[in-house]
């Protein structure tokens, strides 16, 4: 049965070569367009999904003037020492609402890292002070070693699986755990190796430091919310309690307001100041949507005339085929 239909088909295929060829060219690039779109749709909407409380994750901006910020400034500026970055973070966290508080800060420069006689170039390094939060709030796949490791010691690092790698690679990257690493001059003790961060975060790092001061004038900051809070909830107590967490903006005339960006909204929704990665535009999303949407719609219309007018060309050996008592 199946050998003479496969037989039957390659006869149809033999005599009708050019008309068939060109309808199954035109059915899989179809196909293969629709694909391209719709993994890259996949991709965009998916940024920062993989944390496992995403849904509950802000990140906290602030309006100076007319314009929007993602770092948030510390209430002594460059002049902050490490217990008031701590105390700062720590008014947020204790908010009514609020489960957790982290903040961080990113270099982008190029710095060096040394294990034995090994020396590499990195960039990406993030460097926080509240290491305990920054591991509960956001979700790192762990390869070896503990964040507990990572945030009871100071100066301790958590190295990504393509620098370890690096560092070690005719060894064991678990051989690295414990271990002193040296970066951008200072020394660090290894507390844990995750994978790489997924490219579709909104923000990368290959290094995380924990240091007991940011030597930045302000920080990224992300929060998270109790079960059932809502966005609204928080930010009004961030701003009734801008005195007690900031009391430098009390009397800052260029001082607006404080706001919430949900963590899974930053890809698409945001284009502020000091992003840490160039933004998506959700426009493109919906204008390859619509193109695949049209692709499609006439990869089935040419594919169903194309198909009705070679089997219109069969009508004399189909009516054959029934009278001699083909089925359907």
């Amino acid at each position: 049965m199946i050998r003479n239909s496969l037989k039957t088909a390659l006869r149809g295929f033999k005599s009708k070569a050019l008309f068939t060829t060109f309808n199954l060219v035109s059915l899989v690039t179809s196909i293969m367009v629709m694909y391209i779109a719709i993994a890259y749709l996949k991709f965009e909407t998916s940024y920062d999904q993989f944390h496992e409380n995403s849904g509950e994750i802000y990140r906290l901006g602030v309006t100076l003037r007319s314009q929007d910020y993602s770092v948030v400034g510390f209430g002594k500026w460059n002049d902050s020492e490490a217990k008031d970055q701590i105390n700062q973070i720590t008014k947020i966290s204790d908010l009514p609402g609020v489960k957790s508080a982290t903040h961080f800060i990113t270099n982008t420069n190029s710095e060096y890292i040394q294990f034995n006689n090994k020396e590499l170039t990195i960039k990406d390094l993030l460097i926080t002070n509240t290491p305990k939060s920054f591991c509960n709030i956001f979700t790192w796949n762990l390869i070896s070693g503990t964040f507990k490791r990572y945030y009871q010691n100071k100066n301790s690092v958590i190295l990504t699986e393509s620098i370890a790698g690096r560092l070690v690679s005719n060894g064991s990257k678990n051989t690295l755990i414990d271990k002193i690493v040296e970066i951008a001059g200072e020394k660090y003790v290894v507390a844990a190796i995750i994978k790489d961060v997924p490219k579709n975060s909104h923000f990368e790092f290959s290094v995380a430091l924990h240091k007991e001061r940011l030597d930045y004038w302000g920080s990224h900051v992300y929060l998270q919310a109790n079960n059932g809070v809502s966005k609204s909830e928080i930010k009004k107590q961030i701003n009734e309690n801008i005195a007690s967490i900031n009391p430098s903006l009390i009397d800052n005339s260029t001082y607006k307001a404080h706001f919430l960006q949900p963590i899974k909204d930053i890809h698409l929704r945001s284009n502020i100041l000091y992003e840490l990665k160039p933004p998506g535009n959700i426009n493109y999303v919906f204008l390859i949507g619509f193109f695949a949407l049209f692709i499609l719609g006439i990869c089935v219309f040419n594919y169903s005339n194309f198909t009705l007018a070679l089997k219109t060309k069969q009508s004399k050996a189909i009516g054959i085929k029934k009278v001699i008592g083909a089925s359907k």
